[in-house]
């Protein structure tokens, strides 16, 4: 491809309009920029499958390739562009290893952005020793950062924003079948996803092994926030999530699901308000199994669900202690008399009495049971039959002529809320 520098008043120190790809990378390359202020590189054509900067030597990789301070545009945001574009494999930064015996060794990218691209906004495929430092991936049309096949990667500081699909991801490739992707840190880093993302999850594990999770915040996926699965023939093992935060979500906060998996843990988080449950351990088919997972010592929050942590019936090795369990609920709980009515005269004796108690973290569920809910007659605690309809029923209760009291107490999640009423038995 042609570079030209940009007409005047662009801004950009490089303007690459056409298919193929922006700058070509070589071994041994080092491109230093100045940040977002310089803006290095604008790619302006739509173009499917078309690259800002790719490394030569894909087949057989390329190594010490260092990027510094460099701010990248691409053109989802023009509106002759889809906004999701599931047939291109555009993306900001391609570096990538093709043959399986081959690796990209000592990747470095310290200070760099990479903006509206339409597909993925970087890629590394068969990589050795990549290190991400400072670095947005920010709106593009698919996945954020991924990674396949690679070795050796630590992510400080990086930022996942608003992306398609996956906005982090470490997957397991089947072109190379003996190698699993290993070695993997995160700290302080962020990835959400868009309200209307093609698929899955802010940061995702798909056959990896050995990785370590801490101190970052995932905010909205599709599905599970943190997703750790199943690739065929690699199964995940030795991935601790720790300290970090995991806020909303369409499904659940964190998620184990997976034909088998070992040393998984999950310590210290916060996990708050996904639509499902905070934790959700299953394997792909529902088949009986034994696990190794550790769920300890997390702050988990107003799920969805009537449940924080869901773990499949016949599934054996998930091991959950020292968690705090918050329950935020949406209703609060709603107490009302059916019958005698308040300030009502009725003739003695009584043969029911009869009254609602409900509450749950959805309109449409009761979370309620007989424990939760005490009755007093004339200041006596009385017996009652509960109903999961919300029904508080006490027949024949025992009244005095004249004016009775009826008080009923519901505890649920830590607070309790009550009502009286009175009426009068002739």
């Amino acid at each position: 491809m042609e570079v030209d520098e940009p007409p005047a008043g662009i801004g950009y120190g490089f303007h690459a309009n056409g298919p193929g790809g922006g700058i070509v990378l070589r071994s041994g390359h080092e491109v230093n920029g100045r940040g977002a202020a310089s803006k290095f590189l604008r790619v302006g054509a739509w173009e499917r499958n078309c690259k800002g900067l790719i490394n030569e030597n894909q087949p057989d990789g390329d190594s010490s390739i260092k990027l510094n301070n460099l701010y990248i545009k691409g053109f989802r945001d023009r509106p002759d562009v889809p906004n999701i574009d599931s047939n291109s494999d555009a993306t900001g930064i391609a570096i990538r290893a093709a043959n399986a015996d081959s690796w990209c060794r000592d990747i470095s990218l310290t200070g760099v952005e990479v903006h509206n691209w339409p597909g993925v906004a970087m890629r590394f495929n068969s990589g050795w020793g990549v290190h991400l430092t400072d670095v947005k991936s920010m709106n593009p049309a698919r996945g954020g950062v991924q990674f396949r096949t690679s070795r050796d990667m630590s992510l400080l500081r990086v930022t996942s924003g608003d992306s398609g699909d996956d906005a982090i991801a470490f997957n397991t490739d089947s072109h190379f079948e003996s190698r699993a992707i290993s070695g993997i840190t995160l700290d302080r880093c962020e990835s959400y996803t868009r309200q209307d993302p093609q698929w899955w999850a802010a940061l995702k594990f798909g056959g990896a092994t050995e990785a370590l999770v801490t101190n970052s915040t995932f905010r909205y996926a599709k599905n599970a926030l943190v997703t750790i699965g199943t690739f065929p023939g690699f199964d995940p093992r030795n991935i601790r999530v720790n300290n970090c935060r995991m806020l909303g979500g369409e499904q659940h906060s964190f998620e184990v699901r997976a034909n088998h998996a070992a040393g998984i843990s999950a310590r210290g988080n916060y996990m708050h308000n996904p639509k499902a449950s905070c934790v959700a351990v299953s394997t792909m088919d529902g088949k009986p199994a034994t696990f190794d997972v550790t769920v300890t010592d997390n702050t988990l929050s107003s799920p969805g669900s009537t449940h924080h942590i869901t773990v499949q019936e016949n599934l054996k090795g998930v091991h959950a202690s020292g968690n705090h369990l918050i329950y935020e609920y949406t209703t609060a709980p709603r107490l009302r008399l059916e019958s005698p009515k308040p300030g009502s005269r009725v003739s003695s004796p009584v043969k029911k009495l009869q009254a609602y108690a409900r509450a749950s973290v959805s309109n449409s569920k009761n979370d309620l049971h007989k424990g939760n809910v005490k009755l007093f007659i004339n200041n006596h605690r009385a017996n009652f039959d509960y109903y999961k309809s919300g029904a508080v029923v006490r027949n024949k209760p025992r009244l005095r002529r004249g004016k009775n009291k009826v008080r009923l107490e519901v505890s649920f999640v830590g607070k309790t809320t009550q009502k009286s009423w009175s009426f009068t038995a002739r």
